[in-house]
């Protein structure tokens, strides 16, 4: 069977799909609500009508309320229009390594701040919902953080202590499912065991390299089969670590080559925003089919600029 090609959409594409902000507010109601409108403040479907002095919102007579689109979602109480929204939520998904904000920010011709703050909304509603991978996972840890060699001398670590001052993530990877990129605190099995265990199938066939933490899992119940890096192996009876190495070789270049620094408080976000984007992207998804996905993704969060800067969980 051949593979099948995505159909991509230009940007020429997406400005004409997106014309007009009346055009962005059908498009993001048809994407929420699914054609029926629903209050966001209780819930009536009947007898909405829109206001001659608001047309981007809704009237709902049961409550005697207004609401729009943006209700209910990371868009709330943002003054940035729909189409910039629109076009925001395409360059986060079609960039390779993603865009900076200082380069959002000159597309959308606004401040660099409210493009940072855009795109920190936009990495938000990337977090998938729970599930648990199965069948084949690939799991392996990497450590971000500057390069040891572009450090003061005095505050470069000693011998063995590379890692010191870096942010360990977890990585649980499966072909044509969603991977899972978790901060975590340490590498050791204290720390490793319960965040596999939440996120895997017992009986899941798990390729590791050789880290140490990983040697007891199969009295976890799952079927582990290492991989010796140290030795030069990275291919033993089908098992291997290729797919999520690629993952990571992917963010360290978005990190390194796009971001250039990115906070421990606000890792998770990148995080998100890079497994969403390689999953979409690998599958051969459309891109139109894309921007649904990420579009259904805002309903039912909020972040306020607040909770962000101090690097407060989503309310």
């Amino acid at each position: 069977m051949a593979k099948r090609t995505a159909n991509t959409l230009s940007i020429m594409e997406v400005l004409s799909l997106f014309a007009t902000e009346s055009d962005a507010v059908t498009w993001f109601e048809e994407v929420r609500w699914n054609g029926t409108p629903t209050c966001t403040h209780c819930g009536n479907t009947d007898n909405l009508s829109r206001p001659k002095t608001r047309p981007d919102a809704l009237w709902c007579p049961a409550c005697q309320q207004r609401f729009t689109v943006r209700m209910g979602t990371v868009m709330e109480s943002s003054r940035i229009s729909l189409q910039k929204w629109a076009v925001a939520m395409y360059y986060t998904l079609t960039a390779r390594k993603g865009i900076s904000s200082m380069q959002l920010s000159k597309e959308l011709k606004v401040t660099q701040k409210t493009a940072w703050f855009l795109l920190q909304r936009i990495r938000e509603a990337c977090q998938r919902e729970e599930f648990k991978v199965d069948l084949i996972a690939e799991i392996d840890e990497v450590y971000i953080g500057g390069r040891n060699k572009n450090r003061h001398l005095k505050d470069r670590p000693k011998i063995g202590q590379g890692m010191t001052g870096k942010q360990a993530v977890l990585g649980i990877h499966q072909r044509r499912r969603p991977t899972k990129a978790l901060p975590v605190d340490q590498t050791d099995m204290a720390t490793l065991y319960p965040v596999i265990q939440q996120h895997v199938e017992p009986g899941t066939f798990v390729c590791t390299d050789d880290h140490g933490a990983y040697r007891n899992l199969n009295q976890l119940g799952y079927q582990h089969r290492p991989v010796a890096h140290s030795a030069g192996e990275y291919v033993k009876h089908g098992a291997h670590t290729n797919g999520i190495e690629s993952v990571w070789a992917v963010l360290r270049r978005s990190l390194l080559g796009v971001y250039h620094h990115v906070t421990t408080k606000h890792l998770h976000r990148y995080l998100n925003e890079a497994t969403f984007r390689l999953h979409e992207g690998n599958c051969q998804i459309d891109t139109i089919d894309r921007l649904r996905t990420l579009g259904q993704g805002l309903s039912g969060k909020r972040l306020t600029y607040r909770r962000l800067i101090r690097g407060e969980a989503m309310s």
